[in-house]
Order: C-alpha cells, then structure tokens, then sequence
C-alpha cells in the first residue's frame, strides 16, 4: 500500500485553485452540483485530480433560425447523407457475413 505523502518545503507555493471546479451562471441558482470528488489514482503533485458533475437549466432553443444561418450547403448534407447509409449498409452487411462464417472453439 502506498501512501502519498509530499514535503511543504519540496514543492512551490501554488494558489489551491487546482482542486476545485469553477463554474459561473448568469442566473443565481441556475446550476447545481450533484456531485464533486477526486480521483485518488490520479496523482502527480499534492493537487488531487477533480471533478464534478453539474445540472444546469438551460434556455430552450428556437426553431425559426436557418440551419447554420444560411451558410448551410443542400448539396453537401445531402451527399453525407449518402455516404453514411452506405458505410451502415456494409456495417451491417459485414456483421451478417461474420455471423455466417463465425464458430465455436473449444480447448481440451
């Protein structure tokens, strides 16, 4: 078992600032901290590694706006489009092949 212990004199005077989350909202109480800890592995000085998790409220979005603000490309979304069916149609052409060709092993 090994025990993490550092010397005050060995190290500089650093501002405690790296253990800690820093989060800021417009709103008071408009984030909460559902959850803060260190990771105990993770260990390079006497700073622990953090971190948090955070719930936030968030403004919803609104629907009337151009898609990328009319900078949008009809020719190149509808091309990616295409080339990702067909890289999922040999995704699952592939998976069907393996499972055909696919056995068991046993050692004795």
């Amino acid at each position: 078992l090994q025990q993490f212990m550092h010397s005050p004199a060995h190290l500089p005077d650093c501002p405690p600032v790296q253990d800690r989350v820093l989060y800021r909202c417009r709103k008071p109480g408009s984030a909460t901290v559902t959850a803060y800890n260190s990771v105990p592995e993770l260990r390079c000085s006497d700073h622990r590694a953090v971190y948090a998790v955070i719930s936030l409220q968030i403004r919803p979005g609104s629907d009337n706006l151009p898609l990328a603000y009319g900078r949008f490309r009809h020719t190149f979304y509808v091309e990616g489009n295409k080339r990702r069916a067909r890289r999922n149609d040999l995704d699952e052409i592939r998976r069907k092949s393996n499972r055909a060709s696919s056995g068991v092993c046993s050692l004795m």
